[in-house]
This record gives C-alpha cells, sequence and structure tokens, in this order.
C-alpha cells in the first residue's frame, strides 16, 4: 500500500512542477546568450552566402533556398535547446535526461525532414541545408566574441 501512495505522490508532484514552469518567467541573461549564438548563425549565413556567389554557379538560387531553411532549423534548434535545458534544470536528474533525450529527437527528427523535403520537391539544396544546420555550431563558437563586441558597444554607447 506504501509503495503506491508514494507514486502518487511522486505524479502529484510532476504535475505541479510542469504547471509551475508554465508560468515561469524568462530568465534574460540566457536568453541574451540564444540571441548571441543567432547573431553568429547569421554571421554564417552571410559568410556561406557570399561563397556560394563563387563555388554554386548556376545553382545558386537552390543553394540560397537551401542554406536559409538550414540556417533557420539552426535557429529554431538553438532556441528550442534553451527552452529544453531551462525547463529541464527544474526537474530531477532522471526526469531531465528523459526530457533532454526525448527533446533531442525531436531536432533530430526535423533536420531529416528538412533534407527529405528539399531533396523530394528539390526547392533547395539539401548539402547547403546541412551546410546552414551546421551554423548552430558556429554560432556556438562565435557566441563569446560577440558577447564581447556587445559589451564593448553597450560600454561606449553608455559614456
Amino acid at each position: 500500500m506504501k509503495k503506491s501512495e508514494n507514486r502518487k505522490k511522486k505524479r502529484s508532484n510532476r504535475r505541479k512542477e510542469k504547471i509551475d514552469m508554465k508560468h515561469k518567467k524568462i530568465d534574460q541573461t540566457s536568453y541574451k546568450t540564444v540571441v548571441e549564438m543567432w547573431v553568429g548563425e547569421w554571421i554564417f549565413l552571410v559568410i556561406c552566402e557570399c561563397a556560394g556567389f563563387f563555388f554554386a554557379g548556376s545553382n545558386l538560387v537552390s543553394y540560397s533556398v537551401g542554406l536559409l531553411c538550414g540556417v533557420l532549423l539552426a535557429m529554431a534548434a538553438t532556441y528550442h535547446m534553451w527552452w529544453v535545458l531551462d525547463r529541464a534544470l527544474d526537474f530531477d536528474e532522471k526526469t531531465a535526461q528523459k526530457m533532454i533525450s526525448t527533446k533531442y529527437l525531436v531536432r533530430y527528427f526535423a533536420v531529416i525532414l528538412l533534407l527529405l523535403v528539399l531533396w523530394a520537391t528539390k526547392i533547395g539544396n539539401p548539402f547547403a541545408a546541412f551546410l546552414g544546420y551546421m551554423g548552430l555550431k558556429v554560432g556556438a563558437y562565435l557566441q563569446p566574441l560577440v558577447d564581447k563586441i556587445y559589451r564593448i558597444v553597450m560600454r561606449k554607447g553608455g559614456e
């Protein structure tokens, strides 16, 4: 009898935690990091687009559409990762791991779906889309630099 009562308590506590998460305010410092990563992803987009003028040849439109789709998906994935991690930190370790791994699969399938749609419809180049999605990595590497530039600009703007 005790085990079933403990299970019911745990379930009700999880429900309460989920309800509390809906009313949680967005942490502005961590959201600023997301925006800084987005800036890095857009920088990557501009660089790859400039390179595309030289290497894409007659397939420039297909390349550009694929690249843009990939970068937009990378931006959505950045926000989704932030959102999942922000919420997962409010749970116990086992629940957080489960939540993070299931949400990872959502992002993984979104990439596969995008590549398949681009391949099947021939609207954009799937290789360029994958390159654009790799902007997620570049955005993560550029984030400290973007933050440093932001701090310098804000300090000079405040004087």
